[in-house]
């Protein structure tokens, strides 16, 4: 719980800042940004803590600042707070037979087998937040890295639907 309130933390100070310096775009600002954010960290040092938190909201972070995407895993938690905080695509990759008989309300379906082949055509935005779950775990694992590997940059795995508490539709 701890963890998931500073990630969210974290990414209510950076939108916060992206948003007030205008200049989201310019290498310097987001360096400027992540150190805001960052407060006493020295990037000579490694802090798991503070690289951990950073990484769900701007990627990697090295000595040089903000560097490439990676994988990242959430809890269902933690999507269901960002579902309710930002505007984000939640996607199914399971099977239409399994996502008729129920999925996360506003679900988008793309089986994970078609991801490589479909995804621009039913994502598009490679800058849009995109929450992506199965059943288990495995599948989605495995699409959210094909997103990241196509270019897109905000991509969450939070597992499965079977984690899941929320609302589930048919």
């Amino acid at each position: 719980m701890k963890k998931s309130f500073f990630g969210l933390l974290i990414l209510l100070l950076f939108t916060f800042a992206l948003t007030s310096c205008g200049e989201a775009n310019d290498d310097d600002a987001v360096d400027e940004t992540v150190s805001e954010i960052a407060g006493e960290m020295v990037y000579d040092t490694y802090d798991d803590t503070v690289d951990e938190a950073l990484a769900e909201v701007v990627g990697n972070v090295t000595d040089e600042g903000v560097s490439e995407v990676e994988y990242i895993r959430i809890t269902p938690q933690q999507a269901q707070d960002m579902m309710q905080n930002y505007d984000v695509i939640v996607l199914d990759v399971r099977t239409s037979e399994e996502f008729n008989e129920g999925h996360i309300p506003n679900a988008v379906l793309l089986p994970d087998f078609e991801v490589r082949e479909s995804a621009s055509g039913v994502l598009g935005d490679k800058s849009q937040i995109i929450l992506v779950y199965c059943r288990s775990g495995r599948r989605s694992e495995n699409a959210a890295r094909v997103l990241i590997d196509l270019g897109y940059t905000r991509v969450y795995d939070f597992g499965g639907i079977i984690d899941w508490d929320g609302e589930i539709v048919s």
